[in-house]
């Protein structure tokens, strides 16, 4: 293996870091919704309103009513997700998709 030259290292070192910031503003816009709406925990789910509606009669993913409307735990259609065999990285990736469109 060949060792980099100081410029090399300097140039690695400073993409690194730029690369660093850039997770470092990722992590600092994760989502900090608790609670969807029934469109949002579709798209997260990725099934109808139908499959939704079982679910929370099995009790699988918690709700709260809000006047008229319905919202859905966040965390657990995190649960739910990982329960299903998705990675936690996939989960993010689905709850942030929907927030960063």
């Amino acid at each position: 293996m060949e060792v980099p030259s100081m410029e090399e290292f300097k140039k690695l070192r400073n993409d690194f870091e730029s690369l660093k910031k850039i997770v470092l503003q990722m992590n600092d816009a994760k989502v900090s919704v608790e609670w969807v709406s029934y469109e949002v925990a579709e798209v997260i789910l990725d099934c109808s309103r139908t499959t939704i509606w079982r679910l929370c009669k099995k009790g699988e993913i918690a709700t709260e009513n809000r006047g008229r409307s319905v919202r859905f735990s966040l965390q657990s259609i995190r649960l739910y997700l990982k329960s299903k065999q998705y990675t936690p990285e996939i989960v993010e990736a689905r709850i942030n998709s929907v927030y960063s469109a």
